[in-house]
């Protein structure tokens, strides 16, 4: 149990630095969804419930698909290692996807604890990208104070919002 709990927490950052490192490091966008893919499967063979894990990662990459390719079409965000004009990079959808495999698991300890769910996203949603803006992996476009905020604003609700999610998954009996 406690084997599975570290490999899905370190499979996963390690595979966030592949998708950043991947575009910024290797002008190789496709690593990091490429290693994270990896990841997902060895996860999906340590666990149980392949099916509801398997639909809440799809619904997680949709979401983030959306989220993101919303802050490139508005042109808040500018994101390198595009494959479509004004659509979220293969590396980021992986990531919504891969931190969407640590919510049962690794990060189990947040579930039905919305207010944690919350102030987490509004703490490490922001710091992530400008993280990412930092090493050159995106472009914040707008004014840095207001991009925070805007950032902890999608990030306050998407957390929680994948956790409700999980539990409506996972509350279901088919």
């Amino acid at each position: 149990m406690i084997f599975r709990k570290i490999f899905n927490a370190f499979g996963f950052y390690f595979s966030w630095w592949m998708c950043v490192l991947g575009v910024v490091k290797f002008n190789f966008p496709y690593l990091g969804p490429i290693v994270m893919l990896f990841y997902i499967v060895s996860h999906l063979l340590m666990i149980k419930n392949k099916k509801k894990e398997s639909i809440l990662l799809l619904l997680a990459g949709i979401f983030g698909l959306v989220v993101d390719s919303l802050k490139s079409f508005s042109g808040f965000i500018t994101y390198n290692g595009i494959f479509v004009e004004n659509f979220a990079p293969l590396w980021i959808i992986a990531m919504w996807i891969g931190f969407s495999a640590t919510i049962n698991h690794s990060g189990d300890w947040v579930k039905q604890r919305y207010l944690i769910a919350i102030f987490l996203g509004i703490i490490f949603g922001p710091l992530n990208y400008l993280a990412g803006n930092k090493m050159g992996a995106l472009s914040l476009n707008w004014d840095l104070n207001l991009s925070v905020i805007i950032l902890a604003i999608i990030w306050g609700i998407s957390v929680p919002a994948l956790y409700f999610l999980a539990y409506k998954i996972n509350s279901n009996n088919n």
